[in-house]
Protein backbone atom coordinates (compact mmCIF):
# COMPACT_ATOMS: atom_id res chain seq x y z
CA UNK A 1 0.00 0.00 0.00
CA UNK A 2 2.85 2.39 0.82
CA UNK A 3 4.46 1.80 -2.57
CA UNK A 4 1.22 2.55 -4.45
CA UNK A 5 0.53 5.67 -2.39
CA UNK A 6 4.11 6.91 -2.79
CA UNK A 7 4.12 6.37 -6.57
CA UNK A 8 0.73 8.03 -6.95
CA UNK A 9 1.88 11.00 -4.91
CA UNK A 10 5.12 11.36 -6.90
CA UNK A 11 3.31 11.07 -10.22
CA UNK A 12 0.79 13.70 -9.23
CA UNK A 13 3.44 16.10 -7.93
CA UNK A 14 5.26 15.74 -11.25
CA UNK A 15 2.03 16.35 -13.18
CA UNK A 16 1.21 19.48 -11.18
CA UNK A 17 4.76 20.87 -11.43
CA UNK A 18 6.02 19.28 -14.64
CA UNK A 19 9.51 19.56 -16.05
CA UNK A 20 9.68 21.55 -19.29
CA UNK A 21 9.61 18.46 -21.52
CA UNK A 22 6.31 17.31 -19.94
CA UNK A 23 4.41 20.63 -19.93
CA UNK A 24 1.25 20.41 -21.99
CA UNK A 25 1.76 16.68 -22.64
CA UNK A 26 0.23 15.21 -19.51
CA UNK A 27 -3.25 15.50 -18.07
CA UNK A 28 -4.06 14.26 -14.59
CA UNK A 29 -7.58 12.82 -14.40
CA UNK A 30 -9.15 11.89 -11.10
CA UNK A 31 -11.10 8.64 -11.07
CA UNK A 32 -13.76 10.40 -9.00
CA UNK A 33 -14.27 13.00 -11.75
CA UNK A 34 -14.57 10.28 -14.37
CA UNK A 35 -17.23 8.39 -12.43
CA UNK A 36 -19.11 11.47 -11.20
CA UNK A 37 -19.30 13.06 -14.64
CA UNK A 38 -18.00 10.65 -17.30
CA UNK A 39 -19.12 12.59 -20.39
CA UNK A 40 -17.67 15.92 -19.27
CA UNK A 41 -14.41 14.32 -18.16
CA UNK A 42 -14.04 12.30 -21.37
CA UNK A 43 -14.67 15.42 -23.45
CA UNK A 44 -11.95 17.26 -21.52
CA UNK A 45 -9.55 14.41 -22.22
CA UNK A 46 -10.53 14.31 -25.91
CA UNK A 47 -10.00 18.06 -26.17
CA UNK A 48 -6.62 17.73 -24.45
CA UNK A 49 -5.42 15.14 -26.98
CA UNK A 50 -7.02 17.04 -29.87
CA UNK A 51 -9.59 14.40 -30.81
CA UNK A 52 -13.31 14.59 -31.48
CA UNK A 53 -15.54 13.04 -28.84
CA UNK A 54 -16.87 9.62 -29.77
CA UNK A 55 -20.52 8.84 -28.97
CA UNK A 56 -19.90 5.08 -28.70
CA UNK A 57 -17.17 5.55 -26.11
CA UNK A 58 -19.31 8.05 -24.19
CA UNK A 59 -22.20 5.56 -24.17
CA UNK A 60 -19.85 2.80 -22.99
CA UNK A 61 -18.51 5.03 -20.20
CA UNK A 62 -22.02 5.94 -19.07
CA UNK A 63 -23.03 2.28 -19.07
CA UNK A 64 -19.94 1.16 -17.16
CA UNK A 65 -20.20 3.90 -14.52
CA UNK A 66 -23.96 4.02 -14.03
CA UNK A 67 -24.75 0.39 -13.39
CA UNK A 68 -26.79 -0.59 -10.37
CA UNK A 69 -24.68 -3.54 -9.32
CA UNK A 70 -21.66 -3.75 -7.10
CA UNK A 71 -19.12 -6.51 -6.82
CA UNK A 72 -16.75 -7.87 -4.24
CA UNK A 73 -14.49 -8.79 -7.17
CA UNK A 74 -12.91 -5.46 -8.15
CA UNK A 75 -11.08 -6.75 -11.23
CA UNK A 76 -14.17 -8.16 -12.93
CA UNK A 77 -15.24 -5.68 -15.60
CA UNK A 78 -18.97 -5.04 -15.41
CA UNK A 79 -21.42 -2.17 -15.34
CA UNK A 80 -21.63 -1.00 -11.76
CA UNK A 81 -22.29 2.02 -9.62
CA UNK A 82 -18.87 3.59 -10.08
CA UNK A 83 -19.46 6.38 -7.57
CA UNK A 84 -20.06 3.72 -4.93
CA UNK A 85 -17.01 1.77 -6.09
CA UNK A 86 -14.81 4.90 -5.95
CA UNK A 87 -15.54 5.38 -2.28
CA UNK A 88 -15.75 1.71 -1.28
CA UNK A 89 -12.25 1.73 0.23
CA UNK A 90 -13.58 4.00 2.99
CA UNK A 91 -16.01 1.35 4.18
CA UNK A 92 -14.40 -1.92 3.10
CA UNK A 93 -10.94 -1.45 4.58
CA UNK A 94 -10.32 -2.03 8.24
CA UNK A 95 -10.20 1.12 10.37
CA UNK A 96 -6.42 0.77 10.67
CA UNK A 97 -5.88 0.38 6.91
CA UNK A 98 -8.24 3.28 6.27
CA UNK A 99 -6.23 5.51 8.62
CA UNK A 100 -2.98 4.33 7.03
CA UNK A 101 -4.33 5.06 3.54
CA UNK A 102 -5.44 8.54 4.54
CA UNK A 103 -2.06 9.26 6.14
CA UNK A 104 -0.08 7.99 3.16
CA UNK A 105 -2.27 9.86 0.68
CA UNK A 106 -2.44 13.10 2.67
CA UNK A 107 -0.03 14.86 0.26
CA UNK A 108 -2.75 14.48 -2.38
CA UNK A 109 -5.45 16.20 -0.33
CA UNK A 110 -5.08 19.52 -2.13
CA UNK A 111 -5.65 17.85 -5.47
CA UNK A 112 -8.68 15.87 -4.39
CA UNK A 113 -11.29 18.61 -4.76
CA UNK A 114 -9.79 22.08 -4.62
CA UNK A 115 -7.29 21.61 -7.43
CA UNK A 116 -9.87 19.98 -9.68
CA UNK A 117 -12.34 22.83 -9.13
CA UNK A 118 -9.64 25.41 -9.90
CA UNK A 119 -9.04 23.64 -13.21
CA UNK A 120 -12.72 24.25 -14.10
CA UNK A 121 -13.84 20.66 -13.79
Amino acid sequence: MEVICDRTSRTLRTALNPPSWLKGKYMAVRYEDLVDNPIKTLRLVYRFVNLTANHDIESFAMNMTSGTSSSSKPFIVSARNATQAASAWRTLLSIQRNKTSRRLLSPLNGFAWIRARKNSW
